[in-house]
């Protein structure tokens, strides 16, 4: 694989990875409350959910979107709703509020927040119109890429979430600041940009 492409797909990784791991949601208020309540360990605990719940979703995935690969109409569609997909979380990101510190929230045990981030329906729907895709094009590409790939995406979503229980523990008046402002702006026009290279890539299936 070449440069070219191991950079691009660790940047999609990163950048996905990051977005989830920053923005509000179920598993990064529990891991600020985790780590308000109980320490900086129990928040980085939380923190790994994500490696253990997304594999079993990636794998699935992978199989769902390669079966269809005969089917340009398909893959197609899934793109265009990808791109829409990543629309939004665009948005979300964009729009953001400041992460929340709940002081009586209630002990949370690991248990708890794999079941919190199996229930989340973010990771189905990125795992099945963007993550999916993505690993069926790395996989094609090589195991190389595949590895850069899923390496960058788990390494920044995890490491993202450590850092929001280590801003917590450290800088808790501060997980609104402008730097925060500044990192989610970023991260959503990245967003956009990977939204308009999915909706080229439906266009161009469909003209092909």
């Amino acid at each position: 694989m070449d440069l070219p492409q191991t950079l691009s797909f660790a940047g999609m990784g990163l950048t996905f990875g990051l977005a989830g791991g920053l923005s509000p949601g179920p598993l990064t208020a529990l891991v600020v409350g985790q780590t308000v309540r109980f320490g900086l360990k129990e928040g980085c605990t939380v923190a790994l959910a994500p490696v253990i719940t997304d594999g079993p979703l990636i794998v699935l995935a992978a199989l769902a979107v390669g079966s269809l690969a005969h089917y340009t109409w398909a893959i197609s569609a899934i793109a265009f709703i990808g791109a829409f997909f990543l629309i939004w979380l665009a948005y979300e990101t964009l729009t953001a509020p400041a992460i929340a510190i709940d002081d009586d929230a209630e002990a949370q045990s690991l248990r708890k927040s794999l079941l919190t981030n199996i229930l989340n329906p973010h990771p189905y729907l990125f795992w099945l119109t963007v993550g999916g895709p993505v690993v069926v094009d790395a996989y094609g590409r090589g195991w190389s890429a595949l590895g850069v790939f899923l390496a960058a995406f788990f390494v920044s979503i995890v490491g993202a979430k450590m850092g929001v229980a280590w801003v917590t523990a450290r800088f808790r008046d501060h997980l609104g600041g402008p730097a925060y402002r500044w990192t989610m702006g970023a991260l959503g026009l990245a967003l956009l940009a990977f939204a308009v290279m999915f909706f080229k890539k439906g266009v161009m299936l469909l003209s092909g």
